[in-house]
């Protein structure tokens, strides 16, 4: 029918007009400003002030003028810390322990390429966080017993000796 081929041509037109969605990027460009970190260095046990800018499941970005890691550059970048990263103890959620827009103390701990690893932890935080977590670190657990090689006898001769073998049962009768 005529309404039916009008209907579909109107929205074969609205289609039409409908703006395409644009690639959202809402990424920063900091290769400048990462650069000339590269290039010059910084302090990576310093501290410096940043503010939480994004927060998500893994972690939250925080935003750091440049000019406190190395008075001679300029600018400010973002950089991620990582949940594991926001304090020494077991975090349940991000929002647990930073908002939006809290100012924050945090240290780069590395600039690889366009991306920027920070952590709220000073270094010997990191440190007794990998020895002391289970299975974490590489830290050594340790030699065991000296003499595990008699208790692992002395285990053997208590326990009793399992043997497989036919069961003839007699069911002649």
């Amino acid at each position: 029918t005529q309404q039916e081929a009008d209907a579909s041509q109107q929205a074969a037109k609205q289609k039409r007009e409908r703006p395409q969605r644009q690639q959202q990027n809402n990424r920063r460009d900091d290769s400048a400003v990462l650069a000339s970190l590269e290039k010059k260095g910084w302090d990576s046990n310093a501290f410096v002030e940043g503010t939480v800018v994004s927060m998500v499941d893994f972690g939250c970005f925080v935003r750091i003028d440049a000019s406190q890691l190395n008075s001679e550059c300029e600018g400010e970048l973002d950089g991620l810390v990582h949940i594991s990263a926001l304090t020494s103890g077991r975090v349940g959620s991000v929002g647990d322990i930073v908002k939006l827009e809290d100012k924050v103390q945090v240290r780069v701990k590395s600039i690889n390429g366009s991306k920027v690893s920070l952590t709220m932890l000073s270094a010997e935080e990191e440190e007794t966080k990998t020895d002391s977590s289970p299975g974490g670190g590489s830290a050594p657990v340790g030699d065991g017993a000296k003499d595990w090689k008699d208790l692992l006898v002395k285990f053997d001769d208590k326990m009793p000796v399992f043997k497989n073998g036919p069961v003839i049962q007699n069911r002649r009768k």
